[in-house]
């Protein structure tokens, strides 16, 4: 709100070299790790290259936020679909699968699933509140949506977001983590290894 830089709460400096070390050094338990110098310590600047082409990325999906969760941030006229927990930008991440034959990755859809993200916006920041998702479609489900000019929150109208959600069963799949992992396939992934 202010323009001004404040420390992280969610990402540190430690956290992220005890990441790196597991994730590029030790490994995971998957037949990969994260590049940080190709096999051959003399070419340590492709893995410099990987390392601030990752940072930069995460620093535009989560860090500036301080979010580790995906924020309903796709308005249109000034209105916040909360049926945005199931995707945004015309996406369905609930349906976005690996899409192969022998799907051994994707996540299975349970629409009695309950879930709410950790965090919506900066603190003093008027915001839409964190995604969500519960059981329940058809009449007397509709999930509503948020009033940006006024800051209410409108739970008893129909409000759809791009994909034509009113509803936000099934929806848990919104982006997590510091890259914004999002959808079954992908959340899938990172569960298997």
């Amino acid at each position: 709100a202010s323009g001004l830089a404040y420390p992280s709460k969610s990402y540190t400096y430690e956290k992220f070299m005890q990441s790196l070390q597991i994730m590029g050094v030790e490994g995971f338990g998957a037949d990969f790790q994260f590049n940080l110098f190709e096999g051959d310590r003399e070419k340590y600047h492709y893995g410099l290259v990987n390392l601030a082409a990752f940072l930069s990325n995460a620093m535009v999906e989560s860090i500036e936020y301080d979010t580790c969760d995906e924020l309903n941030w796709q308005d249109a006229s000034g209105r916040y679909a909360l049926s945005n927990s199931c995707g945004q930008e015309g996406r369905s991440y609930q349906d976005e699968t690996c899409g192969t034959d022998e799907d051994i990755f994707s996540c299975e859809v349970v629409p009695v699933m309950e879930m709410k993200a950790d965090s919506s916006a900066a603190p003093g920041v008027l915001a839409p509140p964190p995604l969500e998702c519960k059981p329940g479609s058809g009449d007397g489900y509709q999930s509503g949506y948020w009033d940006a000019s006024s800051g209410t929150l409108i739970r008893d109208a129909p409000y759809s977001n791009d994909v034509g959600r009113t509803d936000t069963e099934g929806c848990c799949w919104w982006g997590r983590g510091a890259l914004l992992t999002r959808g079954v396939c992908n959340i899938g992934k990172i569960n298997y290894y």
